[in-house]
């Protein structure tokens, strides 16, 4: 009787108790090494193409204010192998998307030049490279009041469609424009003014593409704007453009802007947005099936989600789009990031979680430091020393 009596208590502890004690968490150790480029000033963009990464990131000049961009490519063993300086002699230039044009065999970055947010004079900027490195052409357009370029992709017919904003100046009320260009030799040959200014552009394959104004509604606190929703054919045509505000819960109140940083994404055969709450740290999912995009109201579906993250990094579409993963850092842990992987049936489900660290040698600035996920199974941390500046990169396996 006495030998049965500790067996349930043994089993109550390992059940019940144990797992609570955090003893069974495991936290990996992040791969880290520093990178041999001199005056590094942050990560814009990586892309994984060919078991390389090819990245943008920018440069500063020590005798000055002036910043220019640089793209490299590092083997699969994240090895430094090239790097092309561009853009030096024009100030303050960035490329905020690496596009890979597989058909040209051409490495694309869109970006901007002479681009400051406090005033109009920027240019959109776009530049094309071989797999060498190797400019083949390098441009820079003052299309309609276009100041620079946010995002692009290369079309199913091959052309480049590049996505660019003007700036909010005053009471300015800041537009989009749809551009497309002839990746060979960057000739364009389309622009067209959108109904919306736009946060996010995603290519929901089929022939169209989604732009989705959600930050700008509250980076600009417009009183009369709403989130928008605008759905593009593959020639820069307006397909469709919604209202969201229908969708319960999405519409905010100007005192609580501050409050969210939103993600969005495709999944499935829908537009899924991610809203994280920097004070509960809880997240948001609204679901948007777009199985039809010439409806005039969409079916949508809205979740919540507890959350330990007090920082949300970015979220990936699975290439299946049948799975969701996000990263951040954990609230409670100091210096641990976390991953999870989630689907939607009826209800959102975790189906992956996995914490990380980055070694305590690399001492890490918070304020040049970028999470991107490659795919389902590989993350990478790009950064910056806080006391050495040298950049940092780190890889997380799963």
């Amino acid at each position: 009787m006495r030998r049965l009596k500790i067996f349930w208590i043994l089993l109550v502890f390992i059940l019940f108790i144990l797992p609570f004690q955090g003893l069974g968490e495991e936290i990996k150790q992040a791969n880290c090494k520093y990178l041999n480029i001199s005056n590094f000033l942050g990560i814009d963009d990586v892309s994984n193409f060919d078991n390389k990464l090819i990245a943008s990131f920018g440069l500063f000049d020590e005798s000055g204010p002036s910043s220019w961009t640089a793209i490299g490519v590092l083997d699969e063993n994240d090895n430094l192998m090239k790097i092309q300086e561009l853009g030096k002699k024009a100030k303050d230039n960035w490329l905020r998307k690496i596009i890979i044009d597989k058909k040209d065999n051409l490495i694309i970055g869109v970006g901007a030049v002479n681009y400051s947010e406090y005033t109009k004079w920027g240019k959109g900027w776009l530049v094309a490279l071989d797999y060498n490195l190797k400019v083949k052409w390098d441009r820079s357009f003052q299309l309609g009041a276009l100041t620079h370029f946010i995002d692009g992709d290369i079309t199913e017919d091959g052309l480049l469609i590049a996505i660019g904003n003007t700036q909010y100046i005053r009471n300015d009320f800041p537009n989009s424009y749809c551009t497309l260009f002839d990746p060979i030799n960057g000739k364009n040959l389309k622009i067209e003014l959108l109904p919306k200014p736009m946060d996010f552009f995603l290519n929901k394959e089929d022939g169209f593409y989604l732009l989705l104004t959600l930050e700008l509604v509250s980076t600009y606190k417009l009183k009369t704007d709403k989130p928008w929703l605008t759905v593009l054919d593959k020639k820069c045509k307006v397909i469709n453009s919604i209202d969201l505000s229908y969708v319960k819960h999405l519409p905010i109140k100007e005192d609580e802007f501050s409050r969210y940083t939103y993600f969005a994404t495709t999944y499935k055969n829908g537009l899924l947005i991610m809203r994280h709450d920097k004070d509960t740290h809880n997240v948001e999912l609204f679901y948007i099936d777009l199985n039809n995009v010439h409806d005039k109201r969409f079916k949508y579906f809205y979740y919540t989600l507890k959350e330990d993250m007090c920082e949300i990094n970015c979220i990936y579409s699975a290439k299946d789009k049948n799975s969701i993963l996000y990263v951040g850092k954990v609230c409670s842990k100091d210096g641990i990031y976390q991953v999870k992987e989630i689907t939607i049936e009826n209800l959102p489900k975790v189906v992956f979680t996995m914490r990380w660290k980055v070694p305590a040698e690399f001492k890490l600035d918070p304020d040049f430091s970028e999470i991107f996920i490659l795919d389902k199974n590989k993350y990478i941390l790009f950064g910056r020393g806080k006391e050495n500046k040298k950049p940092i990169l780190c890889e997380i396996l799963r």
